[in-house]
């Protein structure tokens, strides 16, 4: 199901039990239901979440855009927006995402909610891949000490690339772009 924003928790239990998943599409969200959907309390209710771009409702098909905005939307439902409340008033408990779930939601998370072999480099999955370039002129990435946690130089990577960065793309084991 796309967007789901306005699930409660009876909706939520009866999509996890039938098996239904949630396309989040964080952008579209925020343009036109004016709503952050709780991903993660969805998630942990056992639905199964892809990360979705919905080009038609946001101003980019890009889901590096979307995995950032679903981790920004997270933060805004968990910590509130309404300034005229106190902090510990505002906002819904336990609601962020990190940008290794949303790129999980995006990979994996889609091809469980699909039922497809997609989103994980194995054996008998298709080959989607990007190459990255970090050393663009124009959209230069922060240099990676070789000691640099895994998990750094991989937020860096989601959160700072950008078009100019990918140099090939690679679809079901087929190159399908080059620059």
């Amino acid at each position: 199901m796309a967007h789901c924003n306005f699930l409660n928790d009876k909706d939520a239990d009866l999509f996890a039990e039938t098996g239904t998943a949630v396309c989040h599409c964080p952008i579209s969200n925020a343009y036109f239901a004016n709503s952050v959907i709780p991903i993660a309390h969805l998630h942990q209710k056992g639905l199964g979440i892809g990360l979705g771009s919905d080009i038609s409702g946001g101003f980019s098909p890009s889901l590096y855009d979307n995995a950032r905005q679903a981790v920004i939307s997270s933060r805004m439902l968990e910590d509130g927006v309404n300034t005229s409340l106190p902090a510990e008033e505002r906002g819904v408990p336990n609601s962020r995402i990190t940008i290794s779930e949303a790129f999980y939601f995006a990979t994996a998370g889609g091809r469980e909610s699909l039922s497809l072999p997609i989103g994980r480099l194995a054996e008998n999955f298709a080959w989607d891949v990007q190459i990255i370039d970090t050393t663009v002129a124009t959209a230069k990435l922060p240099n990676y000490d070789e000691k640099e946690d895994l998990q750094d130089v991989f937020q860096k990577f989601m959160y700072l690339v950008r078009p100019e960065n990918i140099r090939e793309v690679w679809v079901q084991g087929e190159k399908v772009h080059s620059r």
